[in-house]
């Protein structure tokens, strides 16, 4: 076995380090070459009411106005982004194959 390497790797948490939900991811790839997105989560909300509250401007009273009823009830998408990824492109062959196999898995 003369030749052989041994690699030891020693997984660490980062401080920082929190897991959170996500069901989309925003970005591409960026001037350097490298792949940058977000991992955000989509939350969708029923509006209920509308209202916009105009900030006092000198001499003048804080103004509040309701928006048409007919803008009420509407569903809004809110984009909830958890974080930045910046990873080198020739390691996104080997994420893809990896997140195959993971969904192939799940789909037997």
């Amino acid at each position: 076995m003369s030749g052989e390497k041994i690699v030891k790797i020693r997984f660490e948490r980062d401080t920082s380090y929190r897991r959170v939900h996500a069901n989309s991811f925003w970005g591409g790839v960026n001037s350097h070459g490298e792949l940058e997105f977000d991992i955000c989560e989509d939350i969708a909300e029923s509006v209920q009411e509308i209202r916009l509250i105009y900030p006092e401007v000198e001499g003048t009273q804080v103004k509040e106005e309701r928006l048409p009823s007919s803008m009420e009830n509407e569903t809004r998408i809110r984009r909830i982004q958890h974080m930045g990824v910046v990873m080198p492109i020739a390691v996104v062959p080997g994420i893809i194959k990896w997140l195959q196999e993971k969904v192939s898995v799940m789909e037997e």
